[in-house]
């Protein structure tokens, strides 16, 4: 069985369907098709299924659109609790759960490597590297202010950081209460 569903496409029984009301941001294709995993069922890939969604026009939309998506999976966190006795937790500990925790781990990664730095070379490698690839999201970052085109050297540190950051901004804003049940378009 898959994991979860992806929003724009997918599709269950009608009497799979489950029956939840969210009082919070939740994010109700992952709790739908984990819902669906629960009761003992599989959620099958269908490898000829295709769906076109369009990309964010640019990366602050792209920011809110991840921080929102992270707060709804924070939200939906005590929906799937359940879930921890299913034989399929470990997947979705690996898929969800470490994804969602990702900007933590960086955090005392790089923390870590500032105090490791004098026990040896591998570490000031490391710490080396972690500093080259914050520093071209940084430069990223900066090509995005401007305006001017990426190159993939950029492009992808800045992805990869943005997105990290907005799942903090986003945990942030669900335990602020910034987000609701309903999702409005990002434009």
């Amino acid at each position: 069985s898959v994991i979860g569903a992806d929003g724009s496409m997918y599709s269950i029984r009608k009497e799979l369907y489950p029956n939840f009301r969210a009082k919070a941001i939740v994010m109700d294709d992952f709790i739908i098709s984990t819902s669906v995993i629960t009761r003992g069922y599989k959620l099958e890939y269908a490898p000829d299924a295709h769906s076109y969604e369009g990309a964010s026009k640019n990366m602050w939309i792209e920011f809110r659109r991840k921080a929102r998506i992270f707060a709804g999976s924070a939200g939906s966190i005590s929906l799937v609790l359940k879930l921890l006795l299913k034989p399929f937790v470990f997947k979705l500990i690996l898929h969800k759960f470490i994804r969602w925790f990702s900007p933590f781990l960086l955090i005392t990664l790089f923390i870590s490597n500032i105090f490791l730095i004098s026990y040896g070379l591998f570490y000031k490698a490391i710490f080396v590297a972690q500093c080259i690839f914050y520093g071209l999201s940084i430069i990223g970052l900066a090509i995005e202010l401007s305006g001017m085109p990426h190159s993939r050297l950029t492009y992808f540190p800045l992805y990869f950081t943005m997105t990290n950051v907005a799942e903090v901004y986003g945990l942030i804003g669900m335990i602020a209460g910034r987000y609701k049940p309903a999702w409005k378009k990002l434009r």
